[in-house]
């Protein structure tokens, strides 16, 4: 398909102006870090009204692409995210008008997108659209402020290990958390339900979990089972990401609470040829340019999990900290957390009645 034909520009939203202005303000202490993100973040977080917004401004006998919303909402990896939405049928808006960047009609699989599509001409002229400030380019911006805040020293022993993960479907989200101590033995289970952020776009992760982890951590707190000197085990990234600022930094640093991060997926950097043993675990660096920004762990030959500091602890003393409890692919804390995630969200659906594929 040819480049867009036409620049539109776009009024900002209440939220995007909001968003804005919190990315010019990020606190510069740590104490103030929670009540800022959950007053002035993620109020704003709806971006089912973002794409149904954008959409509305395409004009009758025009076209627009899933990247191209994406790129006017200020960073073109939420063009999933944006066909997910679309795709819903929960928008009222022109959908029709939204096509891929090949001019194809989007395929039956999108369900309602299609049908709609299906009746319509998409060979109209391709618009793109200018926003004087995006809102995912605010989110990155506050970002890369709260990552000035990121402490990677230790402050203290550890005492005990918070693994946690999110089981959704639909509108469901159950948060789990498994309490352990350094050998692996379970001191405590906690999991809550309620309200992510965004949908789903890389980069962006603490911006969708982050309300429900947050509350989740609140209640581990609340029942004793965490201190000062407890590890949180983020299913994600931390300084492993291409602003220094992934779910575990990003939550760490709000909390302002030792956290790390464990991913299955390498994000950014190159995987280090040297692999080094430390007791029956093996790792390697994984660097961005000449820094070491996390590393690669397996064993037994299972395939790599990913692991790096987020908050309040030191890249250099988390793989003994983590070898106790790496006996599968992941880390048994984080493990224990998506099985009772899992487990939890299966019996809500089977307890009122709602229907799942895998369960």
């Amino acid at each position: 398909m040819k480049a867009p034909d036409k620049l539109i520009k776009v009024e900002s939203l209440s939220d995007w102006e909001a968003l804005s202005l919190a990315s010019e303000s990020v606190p510069r202490s740590s104490a103030d870090m929670l009540d800022y993100t959950v007053e002035e973040i993620f109020p704003r977080l709806e971006m089912d009204r973002w794409v149904q917004y954008m959409i509305s401004m395409i004009p009758e006998g025009h076209v627009s692409t899933f990247g191209d919303i994406a790129r006017g909402l200020g960073d073109v990896r939420a063009s999933r995210a944006v066909g997910n939405l679309i795709a819903s049928g929960g928008l009222d808006a022109p959908i029709h008008r939204v096509i891929y960047s090949d001019g194809r009609i989007p395929e039956p699989s999108l369900g309602k997108l299609h049908e709609e599509t299906d009746k319509k001409n998409p060979n109209g002229i391709r618009i793109q659209f200018d926003v004087s400030k995006p809102p995912l380019q605010s989110l990155s911006e506050v970002q890369t402020a709260t990552a000035d805040l990121l402490d990677l020293n230790w402050r203290g022993e550890v005492n005990n290990l918070f693994g946690v993960d999110i089981s959704s479907k639909g509108s469901l989200h159950v948060a789990a958390g498994s309490v352990q101590d350094l050998k692996g033995e379970e001191v405590g289970n906690v999991s809550v339900t309620g309200e992510m952020g965004l949908p789903y776009i890389s980069g962006y992760l603490f911006f969708r979990e982050g309300p429900l982890l947050i509350k989740l951590y609140s209640k581990a707190l609340g029942a004793g089972y965490l201190d000062g000197r407890s590890l949180l085990i983020i299913d994600g990234n931390g300084i492993l990401h291409p602003r220094r600022m992934g779910i575990a930094s990003h939550l760490g640093g709000v909390l302002d609470k030792p956290c790390c991060g464990v991913c299955k997926r390498l994000m950014t950097g190159q995987i280090e040829s040297d692999t080094n043993l430390l007791d029956d675990l093996e790792y390697s660096e994984v660097k961005d340019r000449d820094e070491t920004i996390g590393f690669a762990v397996s064993k037994g030959g299972r395939k790599p999990y990913y692991l790096s500091p987020g908050h309040a602890c030191d890249i250099s003393g988390l793989l003994e900290v983590m070898a106790p409890v790496s006996i599968r692919r992941i880390p048994e804390p984080t493990r224990r957390a998506h099985v009772l995630a899992n487990e939890i969200r299966r019996g809500i659906e089977a307890n009122s009645g709602i229907k799942t594929r895998d369960g």
